[in-house]
């Protein structure tokens, strides 16, 4: 068996597990462009692109931890909130040359943000104390 390493399969390698489930360079990969585009306006020191993907993976893996929570409880969201930020991407991006390409990735653009809604709920939630978990 081979075993993936940086070096020759970077997707396939296993970078962390969350909750027993391996998280790999391909998961990891479009959650690291998104981060660098959003904190950089133009190419940065090898320097600085390390520290921001050292930030981007502690970010990406407690966003990870935050959806497995979310998804625990149960967490409801709301449906037109989704709707909305969906219509968002499709006045944005609906007249580009790429939308095609874009709109067959809706249903998993949906799913991210439902993910991102559970967890902004998560997050508003206020934390359980010691007298909520004895009962």
């Amino acid at each position: 068996m081979v075993v993936p390493t940086l070096a020759t399969e970077p997707q396939k390698l296993v970078i962390a597990r969350v909750d027993g489930q391996p998280v790999t360079g391909a998961d990891f990969a479009p959650y690291l462009q998104a981060y660098l585009r959003s904190k950089l306006y133009h190419s940065g020191s090898p320097e600085r692109m390390r520290a921001l993907a050292d930030e981007a993976i502690d970010a990406f893996l407690i966003d990870k931890v935050l959806a497995g929570l979310a998804a625990a409880r149960g967490l409801k969201i709301d449906e037109a909130e989704v709707e909305k930020r969906l219509a968002g991407i499709k006045s944005r991006f609906g007249g580009r040359p790429e939308w095609p390409e874009i709109q067959e990735r809706l249903p998993k653009l949906r799913q991210e943000i439902e993910t991102d809604l559970r967890i902004e709920t998560l997050k508003r939630e206020p934390p359980k104390t010691a007298a909520d978990t004895s009962s």
